[in-house]
């Protein structure tokens, strides 16, 4: 029997792109478990490789997603260089947890990797303490 006619599956969005989701989260985790890390890594990267040429027109969209899919990719200076464009995208947006998130994602990622020049990383810091501070300032205001 076929999973959709079973149910495990249901259609989040025919159109523009069919778009499939589990039914139920336990489903998805159970499935995703089942996967060696090997290839958990080459469906992630399928996935970022697709939604970059896919969607290349509207990708400013897809910055997140894009980092975290390299990120479970383990390509690191593509998750760097997305988180980056996603933080930035997250300020001008004012969502200043996910730009402090995805600053710190990008910082932590230079420090295990080495993914930046000593003036990038400078401006990282001083880009990454902004939404830190308006984000305390926000509680405590």
């Amino acid at each position: 029997q076929n999973v959709y006619a079973q149910g495990i599956f249901v259609v989040e969005r025919p159109s523009p792109e069919l778009e499939y989701l589990f039914r139920h989260t336990i489903l998805h985790e159970v499935a995703y478990g089942m996967l060696s890390f090997a290839n958990r890594r080459m469906l992630h990267e399928r996935v970022a490789e697709y939604v970059s040429h896919a969607y290349a027109a509207n990708i400013d969209a897809w910055y997140g997603i894009l980092s975290f899919h390299y990120g479970r990719a383990e390509q690191f200076a593509r998750e760097y260089h997305y988180s980056v464009l996603a933080a930035r995208q997250a300020h001008r947006q004012g969502a200043y947890r996910q730009e402090y998130q995805f600053f710190n994602r990008a910082i932590e990622l230079h420090r295990a990797h080495s993914l930046a020049s000593p003036e990038e990383l400078f401006d990282l810091y001083a880009e990454g303490q902004k939404p830190r501070e308006r984000l305390i300032s926000k509680t405590s205001g």
